[in-house]
Protein backbone atom coordinates (compact mmCIF):
# COMPACT_ATOMS: atom_id res chain seq x y z
CA UNK A 1 0.00 0.00 0.00
CA UNK A 2 1.32 3.70 -0.76
CA UNK A 3 0.09 6.50 0.75
CA UNK A 4 -0.25 9.57 -1.83
CA UNK A 5 0.06 13.12 -0.65
CA UNK A 6 -1.22 15.70 -2.77
CA UNK A 7 1.98 17.30 -3.62
CA UNK A 8 2.51 14.34 -5.88
CA UNK A 9 -0.86 14.38 -7.53
CA UNK A 10 0.24 18.43 -8.37
CA UNK A 11 3.15 17.12 -9.83
CA UNK A 12 2.15 15.48 -11.79
CA UNK A 13 -0.45 17.86 -12.74
CA UNK A 14 2.12 20.80 -13.45
CA UNK A 15 4.30 18.32 -15.04
CA UNK A 16 7.05 19.19 -12.33
CA UNK A 17 10.38 17.51 -13.00
CA UNK A 18 9.58 14.61 -10.83
CA UNK A 19 6.34 13.68 -12.26
CA UNK A 20 7.24 10.63 -14.21
CA UNK A 21 7.91 9.47 -11.01
CA UNK A 22 5.08 9.68 -8.97
CA UNK A 23 2.76 8.62 -12.59
CA UNK A 24 4.24 5.41 -12.79
CA UNK A 25 3.44 4.63 -9.25
CA UNK A 26 -0.08 5.77 -9.04
CA UNK A 27 -0.58 3.88 -12.62
CA UNK A 28 1.55 1.01 -11.77
CA UNK A 29 -1.13 -1.35 -10.00
CA UNK A 30 0.08 -1.04 -6.74
CA UNK A 31 -2.48 0.03 -4.04
CA UNK A 32 -2.93 3.27 -3.30
CA UNK A 33 -4.69 5.24 -0.91
CA UNK A 34 -5.48 9.05 -0.46
CA UNK A 35 -6.59 10.95 2.44
CA UNK A 36 -9.74 12.79 2.28
CA UNK A 37 -7.77 15.63 2.94
CA UNK A 38 -5.58 15.46 0.95
CA UNK A 39 -7.77 14.54 -2.17
CA UNK A 40 -10.01 17.59 -1.28
CA UNK A 41 -6.53 20.00 -1.22
CA UNK A 42 -5.21 18.73 -4.72
CA UNK A 43 -8.54 19.19 -6.25
CA UNK A 44 -8.89 22.62 -4.53
CA UNK A 45 -5.85 23.44 -6.05
CA UNK A 46 -5.98 22.48 -9.18
CA UNK A 47 -9.26 24.14 -9.71
CA UNK A 48 -8.24 27.38 -8.62
CA UNK A 49 -4.45 27.14 -10.98
CA UNK A 50 -6.63 25.93 -13.96
CA UNK A 51 -10.27 25.64 -13.70
CA UNK A 52 -12.82 22.79 -12.76
CA UNK A 53 -11.78 20.55 -16.00
CA UNK A 54 -8.39 19.89 -14.07
CA UNK A 55 -10.06 19.31 -11.14
CA UNK A 56 -12.26 16.72 -13.10
CA UNK A 57 -8.89 15.23 -14.39
CA UNK A 58 -7.86 14.73 -11.20
CA UNK A 59 -11.13 12.89 -9.83
CA UNK A 60 -10.90 10.72 -12.77
CA UNK A 61 -7.21 9.70 -12.47
CA UNK A 62 -7.99 8.56 -9.18
CA UNK A 63 -11.10 6.71 -10.31
CA UNK A 64 -8.74 5.16 -13.39
CA UNK A 65 -6.29 4.01 -11.19
CA UNK A 66 -8.85 2.35 -8.17
CA UNK A 67 -6.99 4.96 -5.85
CA UNK A 68 -8.90 4.75 -2.50
CA UNK A 69 -9.67 7.76 -0.47
CA UNK A 70 -9.28 6.99 3.18
CA UNK A 71 -11.62 9.09 5.35
CA UNK A 72 -9.96 10.82 8.04
CA UNK A 73 -11.45 11.03 11.91
CA UNK A 74 -10.54 12.68 14.70
CA UNK A 75 -7.80 10.16 15.82
CA UNK A 76 -6.39 11.25 12.76
CA UNK A 77 -6.68 14.79 12.73
CA UNK A 78 -4.93 14.67 16.18
CA UNK A 79 -2.15 12.67 14.78
CA UNK A 80 -1.90 15.22 12.01
CA UNK A 81 -1.68 18.06 14.17
CA UNK A 82 1.19 16.65 16.47
CA UNK A 83 3.28 15.33 13.26
CA UNK A 84 2.74 19.23 12.23
CA UNK A 85 3.78 20.53 15.78
CA UNK A 86 6.86 18.06 15.35
CA UNK A 87 8.18 18.52 11.46
CA UNK A 88 5.67 21.14 10.02
CA UNK A 89 6.30 24.45 8.84
CA UNK A 90 8.91 26.75 11.68
CA UNK A 91 10.05 23.19 13.07
CA UNK A 92 12.70 21.52 10.40
CA UNK A 93 12.56 21.51 6.70
CA UNK A 94 9.27 19.23 5.20
CA UNK A 95 8.16 17.68 1.97
CA UNK A 96 4.74 16.79 1.75
CA UNK A 97 1.87 17.78 4.43
CA UNK A 98 1.47 15.86 7.42
CA UNK A 99 -2.09 14.64 7.01
CA UNK A 100 -0.25 12.21 4.53
CA UNK A 101 1.91 11.51 7.56
CA UNK A 102 -1.00 9.65 9.39
CA UNK A 103 -1.41 6.34 7.29
CA UNK A 104 -4.89 5.88 6.32
CA UNK A 105 -5.19 2.86 9.37
CA UNK A 106 -9.26 2.98 9.24
CA UNK A 107 -9.48 1.60 5.81
CA UNK A 108 -11.25 -1.95 5.83
CA UNK A 109 -10.07 -3.06 2.54
CA UNK A 110 -7.50 -6.00 2.67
Amino acid sequence: MIVVDSSAFLAIAFKESDWLAFDEVITGGERCIVSAVNAHETATVLRARHGIDAATRFWDMLQDNAVEIAPFDEVQARAASEAFNRYGKGSIPKRGSTFAIVPPARSRRP
